[in-house]
């Protein structure tokens, strides 16, 4: 399942039906993020499933839609039913500007 960061826009401008996850390293973070994104770096997802809500939507990004692939696919393991990867990532996202 995916968005492009167009379509993560607009679900935050209307009020995101879930949690964003950006699962970049904390130096990338503290470069460029988006506005109420909880940073958790993929190496750390594994560790921090039992955390997330079972019952929402779950978006992730990273920096171009890779890493976030990898993340999604850790969170469906995990046995997380609403897993979105958000195409092109941060990247993506830069680019739509404000």
């Amino acid at each position: 399942n995916s968005i492009t960061a167009q379509e993560l826009k607009d679900k935050l401008t209307a009020g995101l039906d879930g949690i964003l996850i950006d699962v970049r390293q904390p130096e990338e973070y503290e470069v460029a993020n988006i506005n109420g994104a909880q940073l958790i770096p993929l190496g750390d997802l594994q560790d921090k499933c039992a955390q997330l809500p079972m019952d929402t939507t779950i978006y992730v990004h990273c920096k171009a839609g890779g890493r976030s692939a990898k993340a999604c696919n850790i969170l469906s393991q995990c046995g997380l039913p609403n897993v979105v990867n958000v195409e092109g990532g941060m990247e993506a996202w830069l680019e739509l500007g404000d």
